[in-house]
């Protein structure tokens, strides 16, 4: 028997204003096309259409929810005044229609009894002309900051605009927008609330049977949405309803089912009618740059040069025997011919690219590093300057070749903070690089790029890694520690051994290209971290992996005492 479901489709219709409609023809459009389709599907039972406010908004939500399950509705699509759903349909050949994906993943999943919610991405304003900012990717992903199993840590990061131009398909996603968006009603049912009156979760509170956090949680979430604000008056909001809907659904989806409930379209993205229409995310590249723009990189010409027409007459017009003679000597062809060369048969160089890193020009040599790897570098950097209050921080990078790296980790750390660039310019045997460097002097690249920072903020140090760890004697105290030299697990185990002495009991280990890719460094990390029972954390979205120095020494003091207590268990018995 064919398996039918109840949509309910919930049009917001008033742009904020609480009285005057305000829908954008797109939205007709697309539900004219979503109804013809739902209609002749075997699989949907009733559709119903239905108009709600938005003043408050969370009222209005609330509402649409109570209504899709008191009317017996398995499944919500929520569409607001301000959104164009499939905007890049037709447009862009990796386009997918948001109802006919969504809908499918939702049902498929229904079957199996998991609740689902699929959301189009889309973004906010364009940058105000006097303030600034930049228009934001609503889609959220958990940003984690700690290495702590049993209490890892983590915050809700919206998507970079680089990072979400390049996601395609359904993936799951910490949080996620409501402007379009499908919810099985399922996924609502599996939030909770106490709906005692506050007095009774506050008298809990008092008798020491909720903490502060849970009592001011409770209070908080007393419906699916609710605002999160930054302060006891609410004057300014820390979470929209959107974010703390979604992510308790999530959050509440994973402790039940053990897998992710929300997820995001990435094929269907919607516009945003903020007054104008605001697409995706669009990445620049370097042949989109006019080619005038081009050459002033690539010649190093800054904002600060000019170009002025010189007038070498003297103010007075030319005559026509100057402008002859200036036309014949420019186009003046010789009688005899010139005798060509041969070409040369030299293997070509590596690819030289220039490219802005934190505001920085750079040149890449033969490698270009991932924006979203310099990214998590810069994040880990400033995350890094957060906890230890802003103060300068002392890093070191093993294998720096240009200085991409080194310029990124500095992009995201405190002012005045420094950096050792551990590196002997010469590649690495095992792998092309090495190929590379006999091709062009790749220490005058770094230099090129970082000259004005040497000796202020950049410090190389010209050699072997182990040996310079050698060198250096007694432990530097360092607060961040960048691997990313030879990837041969050998090498990578030297590096990581050599070095880790001289973190601080606070650093952070960090290094590149944890993936499938390179199976030395993976294998590597598995030999020196697994018998402590610790895996590397990896930066969302990128091939940054770290661990903190305060989690492997926890797990080293740890496998002492069970090595102990397993050879006289006395041990634990007076531990006990």
């Amino acid at each position: 028997m064919q398996v039918k479901v109840d949509v309910l489709v919930a049009q917001l219709c008033y742009g904020g204003n609480g009285g005057v409609a305000t829908i954008i023809p797109e939205v007709g459009d697309w539900l004219t096309s979503m109804a013809l389709k739902a209609k002749d599907d075997p699989r949907i039972g009733r559709l119903v259409k239905r108009r709600y406010g938005d003043v408050p908004l969370t009222m209005e939500r609330n509402r649409i929810v109570r209504d899709a399950i008191e009317g017996g509705f398995d499944m919500i699509v929520m569409l607001d005044s301000d959104n164009a759903p499939d905007l890049y349909l037709g447009q862009r050949p990796w386009a997918k229609p948001f109802w006919e994906t969504s809908f499918d993943f939702a049902f498929e999943r229904l079957k199996r009894g998991l609740p689902t919610v699929v959301a189009a991405p889309y973004c906010g304003p364009n940058p105000h002309p006097a303030y600034g900012g930049e228009s934001t990717v609503y889609m959220f992903y958990s940003q984690g900051y700690s290495n702590r199993p049993q209490n890892p840590g983590f915050r809700v990061e919206a998507y970079s605009r680089d990072h979400a131009a390049q996601m395609r398909g359904l993936q799951e996603v910490m949080a996620a927008p409501t402007g379009c968006i499908l919810y099985t009603t399922s996924a609502l049912e599996l939030l909770q609330f106490d709906k005692r009156p506050i007095v009774e979760i506050l008298a809990d509170y008092k008798n020491g049977k909720l903490s502060a956090e849970q009592c001011q949680r409770q209070i908080q979430m007393q419906s699916y949405f609710f605002y999160e604000y930054t302060n006891q008056w609410q004057t300014a909001k820390a979470s929209t309803e959107d974010v703390t809907n979604t992510r308790e659904i999530g959050m509440a989806g994973q402790l039940k089912f053990g897998e992710p409930v929300v997820f995001a379209n990435w094929d269907a993205w919607a516009g945003h009618n903020k007054p104008e229409m605001i697409g995706m995310p669009e990445p620049i590249r370097m042949e989109q740059v006019s080619a005038v723009y081009q050459e002033a990189v690539l010649k190093g010409i800054s904002a600060f040069e000019h170009i002025e027409d010189v007038d070498f007459l003297g103010g007075r017009k030319p005559s026509p025997a100057e402008y002859e003679a200036a036309a014949s000597k420019a186009f003046q062809v010789d009688d005899e011919p010139v005798e060509s060369e041969a070409p040369e048969t030299t293997e070509p160089g590596p690819e030289i690219k220039a490219r802005m890193i934190c505001g920085r020009k750079m040149n890449s040599v033969g490698h270009v590093t991932p924006d979203v790897d310099l990214d998590a570098l810069t994040a880990m950097a400033k995350n890094d300057g957060k906890r230890n209050q802003g103060r300068s921080l002392r890093m070191l990078e093993v294998g720096s070749w240009v200085g991409e790296s080194a310029v990124a980790l500095l992009g995201g750390a405190p002012k005045d903070s420094k950096i050792w660039c551990v590196d002997h310019w010469q590649g690495c045997p095992s792998d092309w690089t090495s190929h590379l460097a006999q091709q062009v002097d790749v220490w005058d690249w770094f230099v090129k790029n970082t000259e004005d920072l040497i000796g202020e903020s950049i410090f190389p140090v010209k050699g072997e890694s182990v040996q310079a760890a050698k060198d250096l004697g007694e432990s530097q105290e360092l607060d961040l520690i960048f691997i990313d030299a030879d990837h041969e697990k050998a090498s990578v185990l030297a590096d990581i051994r050599a070095w880790l002495p001289h973190l601080a009991s606070n650093g952070v280990l960090c290094g590149h290209d944890y993936c499938a890719e390179f199976p030395g460094v993976v294998e590597a990390l598995e030999e020196f971290l697994g018998p402590l029972g610790l895996t590397p954390s990896r930066i969302h979205g990128s091939k940054v992996w770290f661990v903190t120095k305060a989690a492997i020494d926890r797990a080293r003091a740890d496998l002492v005492v069970k090595t102990a207590t397993m050879a006289d268990p006395t041990i634990a018995a007076n531990q006990a």
